[in-house]
């Protein structure tokens, strides 16, 4: 976690060394943080105001340390930041480039010990946001990768405060909620535990803006995602970038939007080898030209594609044609939907998706949809063939009572969760108020731990072996945290057809 910590903590301040950042007789407030170990040489801290509700003009600093308005670090990697006097408001707080020993030791005239490499951080930045407090106080300020992530997927008019709250989501999403972990809190290992995952992830080779992007949609990164059956679970895929369709853009537009590149999982295929890591390729030749959508394998290898002579193309009489519609419902809105179908290709029919490719593109980063019979998808913690740690901190058995008290009132519902990746649940269902006893194992197929559009982190089981034909059956549980869950807030089973299911909220641990 050398290298992780270094880049973490080492561009920050402790409130006892260093240097002045402002200049005598300075009566502003101050913004003080802490280095824990691995101090950073020559990074350089810059202060900008908000205005607007965007970040503002750079507020220079003066004084010893200072070069050009900011702050550069020396080689025990602490600062020390007094504003001018009369800022006030929020600010937004940047710490860039510098180097740093391996071994976490200072650098000491210009070089490491021991064997240490030097390393340059320059062209990484990292960002914080606080309130400035009143003059002669002060307040701790820690940028940091997931601040850095926090203050990314922050939208809207920007503030401190709602900076603050969607650090707390992914602090939620990543940590667990009530950690206690704020944007003022020391990072150390004992308060945020994912510090190792990303080191390795780092160390590994790992790609600093994929990793904020993971971080952003509240995942941890991994250098190889999920696998099919016999892999190690645990891996994730990140998000993509956000995608905006603002401002009714027209199709050729928003063929320029979705055409990339992406790493997605694939979370179901007939064939459960072929789960695993793949990328979606969409490409698009511009104006009215033809659109393609591939899906490879972690290998490069095409699984199935899917094309359609001219973005203009909507009738499907020739068996082949495109589409695009809004993807709003159920996602919050914004999002766009492709469609590319190929109806009469070999052993292709209209009723089957064989023929075609539906992929969603979400103002949250989320690509989710199929090609072919491969279900995609990212944003996602866990997938694959064997059985996610998570389940080891979930094992045990739980009593709530149903949702909907259709059946009366009181009628409860026993969710029974293993270490091996099963669960159980019990109750009458919602519908036709039977008896249920329904159980689903983790097998690889169609079963993933994912964050959705909506913030809400679920962990899914497969319908195929339970529910019959529905294709939204299955179990579901909505996790309070991806790492290390020790509870949920909802269950739900759901049955085929006039059955109806079975949801609990809140069930408690025997």
């Amino acid at each position: 976690m050398r290298w992780w910590s270094v880049l973490l903590l080492g561009t920050l301040a402790a409130c006892g060394g260093g240097g002045d950042g402002g200049g005598a007789g300075s009566n502003g407030p101050l913004v003080t943080g802490a280095a824990v170990k691995g101090p950073v040489e020559g990074a350089s801290v810059c202060v900008y105001a908000v205005s607007g509700g965007t970040r503002g003009a750079r507020i220079d600093l003066s004084g010893a340390q200072v070069v050009n308005g900011c702050y550069v670090t020396q080689a025990d990697g602490v600062y020390r930041l007094a504003l001018p006097a009369g800022s006030s408001g929020d600010v937004v707080i940047e710490a860039s480039g510098g180097r740093y020993c391996s071994d976490e030791q200072p650098v000491t005239a210009g070089t490491c010990g021991g064997g240490a490499t030097l390393t340059s951080l320059a062209g990484q930045t990292m960002v914080t946001a606080v309130t400035l407090p009143a003059v002669g106080a002060s307040v701790q300020a820690y940028a940091t990768p997931l601040t850095t992530a926090a203050f990314n997927a922050t939208t809207g008019v920007f503030s401190a405060a709602a900076f603050d709250a969607q650090f707390g989501t992914l602090v939620g999403q990543i940590v667990g909620v009530g950690s206690g972990l704020t944007p003022a809190t020391p990072p150390t290992a004992a308060n945020s535990p994912f510090l190792s995952q990303l080191a390795n992830y780092l160390q590994s080779g790992g790609n600093w803006q994929q990793m904020l992007a993971a971080l952003q949609g509240g995942n941890l990164p991994s250098q190889g995602g999920g696998g099919g059956p016999g892999s190690s679970a645990g891996g994730s895929v990140a998000l993509a970038a956000p995608f905006d369709f603002s401002g009714n853009p027209s199709d050729e537009a928003i063929m320029q939007t979705m055409a990339g590149e992406y790493d997605v999982a694939i979370v179901n295929a007939i064939d459960a080898a072929q789960t695993g890591p793949g990328k979606l390729v969409v490409a698009y030749t511009g104006g009215d030209g033809a659109v393609t959508v591939t899906l490879k394998d972690a290998g490069g290898n095409v699984l199935v594609s899917r094309s359609a002579p001219a973005l203009s193309d909507r009738n499907c009489a020739d068996g082949r044609c495109i589409n695009l519609w809004d993807s709003a419902t159920g996602y919050g809105g914004g999002g766009r939907r492709l469609g590319v179908y190929n109806y009469y290709d070999a052993g292709n029919s209209s009723v089957s998706p064989v023929a075609y490719a539906q992929v969603s593109f979400l103002p949250t980063g989320h690509l989710m949809g199929h090609v072919g019979t491969y279900d995609i998808r990212n944003g996602v913690h866990a997938y694959g063939g064997a059985v996610p740690a998570q389940f080891a901190t979930l094992a045990g058995t739980y009593a709530g009572t149903e949702q909907t008290q259709l059946c009366g009132a009181g009628n409860p519902v026993l969710v029974d969760i293993t270490a091996g990746g099963s669960i159980r649940v019990q109750g009458l269902s919602s519908v036709s108020c039977q008896a249920q006893d329904m159980s689903a194992q983790w097998d690889g197929q169609d079963d993933f731990i994912a964050v959705e559009p909506s913030g809400d982190i679920l962990l899914k089981l497969n319908s195929r072996f339970i529910g019959g034909s529905q294709p939204g059956g299955g179990i579901t549980l909505k996790l309070a945290t991806s790492q290390s869950p020790t509870s949920f807030t909802e269950a739900a089973l759901t049955l085929a057809g006039a059955a109806g299911g079975v949801t609990t909220v809140n069930a408690v641990r025997q």
